[in-house]
């Protein structure tokens, strides 16, 4: 009889069936989206023009509108929602505005206008060359000098030996302001100092007011017989206009973080109107009516665009509900009905209001 050796055939199936079973298949992996960040968006921002505290060349290079246009930009370019400033000019002369102003209520009532949150006024506090190492005492007659020809004119020619060294020194501070309650939320104040081995005005202050503020021209704004308020167009270009850019950009980060926020949807459910006003018998009359509406409830932004007694325009923006219902509001608006206003026409568009 023959023994089959039966454990060889029992397992050797088994170890054939471990060497050829392959692992399952995994599933892939799932690829989770990555999110994108969507900045928030701040609520609107008036700049007004900087005042000009420093006297030294005040009357010869007034840039508080061009120092204030740099915020405008500054402040966009980090995220900032901004009132556009080309609209601002007529504004701020009405209300004494245009040079700076530290006149706060004027400033609030503007922003409102606008339908700001915030506003930002600024000072230029200092804005010079000055010798270094020097006393305070010989700058203050240093800067007075200038006025007449003397530190900053190419006239005035020196020897080798009596070269000195000069710096040109810019200082601004800025307050963040609620348009609504006064309230100051933040403040800042910056100062650029940038050694100067030249120094003419050409090249500090640009060549057009080089050549506006020469020795005569000098003397004369000195004695007070002239007007030598027109800037230099090109003097944002120059030394003096780069330190400003700088001390405006640090500003405007300093304050950045301390504008609110605006609520979500509160600016993509905006919508805008436009009221066509005739026969109003003065830009008082506007002001009145603009005022009045930008009381209502959620409107946001009222603004005349354009005025004639003939007829006058009138942009609103606000939330839907309000911009819907604003034909019927406007009936018993007090504004309206003491300026004998009835409303003669209402489109999706427009309404039209006549005396």
């Amino acid at each position: 009889m023959k023994i089959v050796p039966i454990f060889i055939a029992l397992t050797l199936p088994g170890m054939a069936l471990a060497q050829t079973q392959t692992p399952p298949e995994q599933p892939p992996a799932k690829t989770v989206p990555i999110e994108e960040k969507v900045a928030p968006k701040t609520k609107r921002v008036l700049v007004v023009s900087f005042q000009q505290l420093d006297r030294k060349i005040k009357n010869n290079l007034p840039i508080g509108q061009d120092v204030a246009d740099m915020m405008t930009l500054s402040l966009v370019n980090i995220g900032a929602r901004v009132v556009e400033r080309i609209e601002l000019a007529a504004l701020e002369r009405e209300r004494g505005l245009q040079n700076g102003s530290g006149n706060q209520a004027a400033v609030q009532e503007l922003g409102k206008l606008k339908g700001a949150n915030v506003a930002v006024m600024g000072k230029i506090t200092e804005f010079g060359v000055f010798e270094k190492n020097a006393s305070v005492a010989q700058n203050a007659v240093n800067q007075v000098t200038s006025q007449i020809g003397g530190l900053l004119s190419k006239k005035k020619k020196k020897s080798t030996d009596e070269k000195k060294a000069y710096e040109l020194r810019v200082s601004m501070d800025v307050r963040l302001v609620n348009v609504e309650t006064g309230d100051i939320l933040a403040a800042a104040s910056a100062t650029i100092t940038e050694n100067q081995a030249d120094d003419s005005m050409e090249s500090l202050f640009g060549k057009s007011f080089a050549q506006k503020n020469s020795l005569a021209g000098a003397a004369v704004a000195a004695s007070g017989l002239g007007n030598s308020t027109t800037k230099a167009d090109d003097w944002n270009e120059s030394a003096a206009g780069h330190a400003a850019r700088k001390a405006v950009g640090q500003l405007a980060r300093s304050i950045f973080g301390k504008i609110p926020l605006a609520p979500e949807g509160e600016i993509e459910d905006s919508i805008t109107i436009k009221l066509s006003v005739e026969g109003l018998a003065s830009f008082k009359e506007a002001d009145t009516l603009v005022k009045s509406i930008a009381k209502l409830k959620d409107i946001s932004e009222v603004e005349t665009v354009d005025f004639t007694p003939e007829r006058t325009e009138i942009v609103i923006k606000g939330a839907p509900k309000a911009i819907k219902g604003l034909a019927a509001n406007l009936q018993d608006d007090s504004a309206v009905m003491s300026l004998g206003l009835k409303i003669t026409r209402v489109t999706k568009e427009v309404i039209t209001l006549k005396k």
